[in-house]
């Protein structure tokens, strides 16, 4: 433990009063983070080139706790609320269910006394989120399911019997995901299929045990593998290495950490309210806040699609749900960005081209310039049918087989 990288946190970036900070996310592109506010039901927003003065509260109508991007346009998230997967309009503050996860089947009350918690996509474009017993309602049981919802919105149930399933992701060859069940002290692993999604093998890839107590709660990974999850009721960011090894620290000025994300070679870090305030008298007066220090790595993002799933704005089925809808008769590309962890890139530039739908609608073959040089690696297969990049971060995207013809690079 003497070797271990130290930093130390002394002060928040924002003084706030969260009752649940979560879910950190970095929209480069307006140079903006976003956090959810569970309890309080309120999305933070700050821009981090214009600093702290810039920070803006909006009410929400529902308990958010995990939010996705929706490439094409800044208005637009996917989020997990209350009841399951949502959209939801920033213009408006409009919030319309595109699958809820309960049903008959699950028994009397169980949409009332679950609420969804934290969540990712992955490389496929498949969103995953856990849900848990909603504390407003009663204290947490083993009745968290983790599900996965498909592009074609098919909804699958992973893992049953979790109880507050926290962070999840997925390593940079794809083969692993990565998942938090906090009460029991571990962060799991499993053997991952990219091509199905299915995951298989369950076993513990770290477990915390620590005198000063806590659990892990969200994390981030960075790209050289490392894992860098919160300890909620520990006060502090553990970096855990590729092989599961402590490998640095970061000390918080409060206990109730909850998840961190990058931005840059920053980490924001979220928190919570002190649960035992009379107890911890130290760690009340920072609790809530959201925290920044620079770690010196970054995270490479991966830009991904719903590739046929119906549009959130497609036609409402009067029941909660959408039916599906022509994507020929749509031109907005529906893509979910998720902080997966990607081999370095070089450096590189390249100009977007429109989304690809179905077969049978597929406009004629559209070319994308490269401006930049991408390496020849037979793991670099790129997917995807709408490409951004830019520096320094890097946004891959699903479906795109890469052809060198010079500095040219199409979709097949």
């Amino acid at each position: 433990m003497t070797n271990l990288q130290r930093w130390k946190v002394t002060e928040p970036y924002l003084h706030l009063h969260c009752g649940l900070g979560e879910a950190p996310y970095y929209e480069e592109s307006s140079q903006t983070l976003r956090f959810v506010d569970i309890v309080k039901e309120k999305l933070h927003t700050v821009n981090i080139k214009q600093g702290p003065s810039s920070h803006k509260i909006i009410d929400l109508d529902d308990a958010i706790s995990t939010t996705a991007h929706i490439e094409g346009t800044e208005d637009e998230l996917i989020v997990g609320a209350k009841k399951g997967y949502a959209y939801y309009e920033r213009s408006s503050g409009k919030l319309e269910y595109i699958k809820k996860v309960w049903d008959e089947s699950d028994g009397p009350g169980k949409e009332g006394r679950m609420r969804c918690n934290d969540g990712a996509v992955d490389r496929a474009g498949r969103y995953w989120v856990g849900t848990m017993n909603d504390p407003k309602v009663q204290a947490p049981t083993d009745e968290g399911v983790l599900f996965r919802l498909d592009p074609d919105l098919t909804l699958h149930r992973m893992i049953e019997k979790a109880s507050i399933p926290n962070g999840m992701g997925w390593s940079a060859d794809d083969k692993k995901m990565f998942f938090v069940d906090s009460p029991t002290g571990s962060i799991f692993v499993f053997n991952y299929d990219l091509e199905s999604g299915s995951i298989s093998d369950r076993r513990v890839f770290f477990h915390y045990s620590d005198d000063d107590g806590g659990v892990p709660d969200g994390f981030a990974m960075d790209v050289e593998g490392n894992m860098w999850t919160a300890i909620c009721g520990g006060g502090k960011v553990l970096k855990v290495s590729a092989e599961g090894k402590v490998v640095g620290v970061i000390e918080m000025p409060t206990r109730m950490i909850s998840c961190p994300g990058f931005a840059g070679e920053d980490l924001f870090i979220t928190s919570a309210e002190e649960e035992e305030p009379e107890k911890y008298p130290d760690s009340v007066e920072y609790g809530g806040s959201l925290f920044r220090v620079n770690v010196g790595i970054t995270v490479i993002f991966t830009l991904v699609n719903f590739r046929s799933a119906p549009l959130p704005k497609a036609r409402s089925d009067g029941a909660g749900g959408w039916t599906p809808c022509d994507w020929a008769a749509k031109q907005r590309p529906l893509m979910i960005l998720s902080s997966s962890a990607v081999p370095p890139i070089e450096q590189q530039t390249l100009v977007s081209t429109p989304f690809r739908p179905p077969e049978s609608t597929r406009p004629p073959r559209k070319e994308i310039m490269a401006l930049g040089h991408l390496p020849d690696n037979p793991q670099w297969k790129l997917r995807g049918t709408h490409l951004k990049l830019s520096s320094p971060s890097i946004f891959l995207v699903e479906q795109l087989h890469h052809r060198r013809q010079g500095r040219t690079w199409g979709l097949e």
